[in-house]
């Protein structure tokens, strides 16, 4: 039987941060998930290989850093994903936010943050429900507006509704929206704003 940390011990730092970044042994990185070095730490939690048990460890590790690359990895478990997401950390939040095992429930909690950062990185996402989709395409920051704007998964309904908002800009989003139909791609061919109207024409030149 090998005894896995009296053989990494007397190892390097950047030695054992290798072993963190190309092992496949995850006896290996459960013992690498507690290492003094938190470069070493990174790197067990950006690995694939890394147990549910090993990253749920390092999911609660003191460095946010650490916290963030739990976050990023698509192997975390979605109750790992939904500790983090109750994380002081906006950077973490929001790589859970981008995290393909986040859930639309878990990403719809994730809409109602105060930070505009995450909830127009929520607004990006192709995994929100209806009801999300609605509640941002009405929110009062434009920067998550346009997120929805921009959005191809984002319904005609919606598109409908932000082609009259106040802001040219996310007018201009709808215009370029692939799920905006000619009826709206018309409406907004006769726009104010010259920018808005002029991208509606190329729309309408390329799908119809």
């Amino acid at each position: 039987m090998v005894v896995w940390e009296e053989f990494l011990k007397d190892l390097s730092k950047n030695t054992r941060k290798a072993i963190a970044r190309e092992t496949k042994n995850k006896e290996i990185l459960e013992k690498l998930a507690e290492d003094e070095s938190s470069y070493v730490r990174e790197e067990v939690a950006r690995n694939l290989n890394a147990s549910k048990e090993t990253l749920t460890k390092l999911a609660t590790d003191e460095e946010p850093d650490i916290r963030y690359w739990v976050a990023t990895n698509s192997k975390a478990a979605i109750d790992i994903l939904e500790s983090l997401a109750e994380d002081n950390d906006i950077d973490v939040k929001l790589a859970v936010v981008d995290n393909v095992n986040s859930t639309p429930e878990l990403l719809a909690k994730l809409s109602k943050e105060e930070d505009v950062a995450i909830r127009s990185t929520v607004a990006k996402s192709s995994n929100i429900d209806k009801e999300t989709y609605i509640r941002l395409s009405e929110d009062r920051s434009w920067e998550v507006r346009i997120a929805i704007a921009e959005n191809p998964k984002t319904c005609e309904k919606i598109l409908l509704k932000l082609a009259e908002d106040e802001a040219w800009m996310i007018r201009q989003a709808v215009a370029e929206n692939p799920n905006s139909t000619r009826y709206i791609l018309e409406k907004l061919l006769k726009d104010s704003e010259e920018n808005v109207s002029r991208t509606a024409e190329n729309s309408i030149k390329k799908k119809f």
